[in-house]
């Protein structure tokens, strides 16, 4: 019957009823104010930020998968897909966000060939994946940024293969 409510919305309006006067309630307008101000102006990662993410954990997402280190994979996988997501979620203006929607079925057959273990079927998928990338840069009008596959780690000192 009762949505669930906001815990500030439930703060302001038990704020707001309980003060006496229309400067008590003047006070908290502003206090609202400069904390709207406050969070309109705090620190968001520029989209570059979020494609650098996505690059270092699509090269690692490479060496785990053919070091067929699948836990590895796996979370450089979520990674990917959480910084896309953080894509949509915080540049909703920018006019490359519309764009990163054909990497989602990409990424979906990649979390199925982590899923079934399988090299060969996971190198295809990358490709795809990266070939993907690749095809979303043209599309915002930035072709200069070509990604491939990659030859070496981005990391020397972390090892891709599985332990037991």
């Amino acid at each position: 019957m009762f949505k669930k409510i906001s815990p500030w919305i439930f703060l302001s309006v038990f704020a707001l009823s309980s003060c006496g006067g229309g400067q008590q309630t003047s006070v908290l307008q502003a206090q609202v104010a400069n904390l709207q101000d406050q969070v309109s102006h705090s620190f968001r990662p520029p989209f570059w930020f979020f494609m650098l993410t996505v690059q270092i954990h699509h090269n690692k997402l490479w060496f785990a998968g053919i070091n067929s280190n699948w836990d590895l994979a796996q979370f450089n996988y979520n990674k990917i897909k959480e910084a896309v997501q953080d894509i949509q979620k915080f540049e909703v203006d920018s006019p490359q966000t519309a764009q990163i929607v054909m990497i989602k079925r990409f990424l979906d057959s990649m979390q199925v060939a982590i899923s079934s273990k399988n090299v060969a079927h996971f190198k295809h998928a990358y490709v795809l994946l990266t070939n993907t990338c690749n095809n979303c840069h043209r599309a915002v009008k930035y072709p200069m940024n070509v990604i491939q596959t990659p030859t070496e780690p981005p990391f020397t000192d972390q090892d891709f293969k599985p332990k037991q």
